[in-house]
């Protein structure tokens, strides 16, 4: 999961927080449940606030084909095979949910370092807004609890619950909207919503804008790949290692 460089303050915190091998676990789809009746017969009702209504209204169902990972990576001017793996280390190779969702984690140390002040909700809201303490074991919760945290935060701070998150296919945080190719957040969540289309595109601007990505990806050197993509602890949760087996795995099924 790309992210904004980080103070040697921040830096010192992720280690408690991001553990890539238990972030794909989160990705995986929420178990579809009936609707439960309450007690008084009428249908259940959410407890917290809920997505806004429109908020999805742009998906069109358009997935990525070979033929859109070929013309990616010959943008980037390195392997399809490279692109792929990284897809499917980030989010197991597919951008939504069972539900038409793009496929997200609310990183809520994102969330307070985006608001004004710093940590302004982090007292109040520590579920979507704190980055001293971690998640208890067991309550970072699944893709469908993300969405509720999303929810919550977009009463707060909208701009900063849209940055928060990580966003589809590769995981890009609404932070680097910019580096992108787009100028305001809003775009940026509105295109992520689309379509995996539209969330490879965005990755190839974001590698594109990056000399060390795009060496990195061409050269298919995993380790300096997932340094800047990932993040300092990358060797400790085997980004690198995992973006080799699956390139490799890859790169013999098309061979």
């Amino acid at each position: 999961m790309p992210a904004k460089q980080f103070s040697a303050e921040d830096e010192s915190h992720l280690d408690a927080f991001i553990d890539p091998a238990a972030q794909l676990d989160k990705l995986a789809p929420d178990p579809i449940r009936k609707p439960r009746a309450r007690s008084g017969g009428g249908a259940t009702v959410a407890s917290g606030p809920s997505m806004p209504a429109d908020f999805f209204a742009r998906y069109d169902g358009k997935a990525i084909d070979d033929q859109a990972i070929e013309e990616a990576a010959e943008a980037l001017g390195c392997e399809a095979a490279a692109v792929k793996a990284v897809a499917e280390v980030e989010s197991r190779g597919g951008g939504f949910d069972a539900s038409q969702r793009p496929k997200i984690l609310f990183e809520r140390h994102v969330f307070a370092r985006c608001t004004d002040p710093t940590g302004k909700f982090d007292g109040q809201f520590p579920d979507v807004s704190g980055w001293r303490k971690p998640y208890a074991p067991g309550t970072y919760g699944n893709g469908g609890k993300q969405y509720e945290r999303l929810a919550q935060a977009l009463t707060l701070d909208r701009a900063a619950a849209l940055k928060a998150p990580s966003w589809g296919m590769f995981q890009i945080l609404g932070e680097n909207h910019r580096a992108c190719g787009f100028e305001t957040v809003e775009a940026y969540v509105a295109a992520m919503t689309v379509s995996e289309v539209e969330q490879l595109k965005a990755f190839v601007s974001f590698i594109r804008g990056d000399a060390r990505l795009s060496v990195a990806i061409r050269k298919k050197d995993w380790p300096a790949f997932a340094r800047n993509y990932n993040g300092a602890q990358f060797a400790k949760f085997q980004y690198d290692t995992k973006m080799a087996a699956a390139y490799r795995k890859h790169a013999a099924a098309s061979a």
